[in-house]
């Protein structure tokens, strides 16, 4: 849930912002940041997996 907060209000806001000041005249390149959202949240899903997954190994290990 963190990660589509994150991605709403820290990726793709602001890249509106900033695709819309530099294209102003060009909508296709405004929606380019719902993708661009998107893929980072699935890189920070990847990210705690691979954190989850590692603290996971490390409890097997002790047992």
């Amino acid at each position: 849930m963190l990660h589509g907060i994150f991605g709403a209000f820290c990726i793709r806001v602001p890249m509106s912002f900033v695709i819309n000041h530099f294209y102003p005249d060009s909508i296709f390149y405004l929606s380019l940041a719902t993708p661009s959202s998107t893929v980072m949240q699935i890189v920070l899903c990847f990210i705690y997996l691979k954190i989850f997954w590692n603290d996971v190994k490390q409890n097997r290990l002790q047992k």
